[in-house]
């Protein structure tokens, strides 16, 4: 664990995370994603929530972030992924569905808002960027059983899990490094908080999909 004193603030996410992330990796349906145990209905149904909560995501920081001139937010065009999950959806046939948003969505989706219509809250929005990014350090494995599991050849289907190929490493790097310079120490906390919220609502929504899609 990095010393206190020199720990950045993803690295202090990141150890006080630990537990909330483990549940969430080790939830069933995240499992059988990871070994590519799901055919295209369920990926689609996991891509489809996840669209939802990007959307919102990236509403409110349209809405709020970049409307009040916060030129050292770390999160950029970059990091948003509805469109690539809606290409992903093409390609496995369900671009046309709107899926309705399962209760753990839902809930979540309710609390960014509520968090976003607070000013000293809405740093919490950031530790969910922080948790939805991260993810793309396991994309590319992922992606590959993903691809096996579902029928699915080449990128195409999997541009969500594994958005930046080769580059990976940088990619993440220099959003740590964004990340950390963007957020004041006085707020690290609050960031804190809401990537364990995120963690905790993917482990909700992993038990919700295992529910309609038992093994």
């Amino acid at each position: 664990m990095p010393d206190a004193a020199a720990a950045t603030v993803t690295d202090r996410i990141r150890a006080a995370t630990r537990e909330h992330h483990q549940r969430a990796e080790h939830a069933e349906f995240q499992q059988r994603l990871v070994a590519g145990k799901h055919g295209p209905a369920p990926y689609a149904a996991w891509l489809g929530q996840m669209r939802l909560l990007h959307e919102a995501l990236e509403r409110l920081e349209q809405e709020g972030v970049r409307a009040a001139g916060r030129t050292t937010w770390p999160i950029t065009d970059a990091q948003h992924r509805t469109a690539s999950i809606a290409a992903d959806l093409a390609v496995i046939g369900s671009e046309s569905s709107r899926v309705t948003p399962l209760p753990a969505v839902q809930a979540f989706i309710a609390r960014c808002e509520a968090w976003a219509a607070d000013p000293a809250e809405a740093w919490k929005l950031l530790g969910a960027w922080y948790v939805l990014e991260g993810a793309t350090n396991g994309g590319r494995y992922i992606a590959r059983n993903v691809r096996r599991g579902a029928g699915l050849a080449g990128v195409d289907g999997t541009r969500y899990l594994d958005p930046y190929g080769e580059e990976q490493p940088q990619r993440w790097q220099a959003f740590k490094e964004a990340f950390n310079a963007a957020v004041p120490a006085a707020h690290a906390e609050t960031v804190l908080d809401g990537a364990c919220a995120t963690y905790d609502a993917v482990t909700a929504l992993g038990e919700e999909l295992s529910a309609a899609f038992p093994a």
